[in-house]
């Protein structure tokens, strides 16, 4: 599918920059939106060390 993988991924991130939620609340927040978003172990590893960053 298209738009899930690296969009999720951006999208994710962002909610953990803007909203301040921890990266597994994010990932979870956007499958939650967006089934089969943030597609492989990679992409939800940077979800969380980008989280970790901030």
């Amino acid at each position: 599918m298209l738009g899930h993988g690296r969009t999720g991924t951006l999208l994710a991130c962002y909610l953990c920059k803007e909203r301040h939620l921890a990266g597994g609340d994010a990932i979870r927040e956007i499958r939650r939106l967006r089934p089969g978003s943030i597609e492989t172990a990679g992409q939800e590893e940077a979800v969380m060390r980008f989280c970790q960053c901030l």
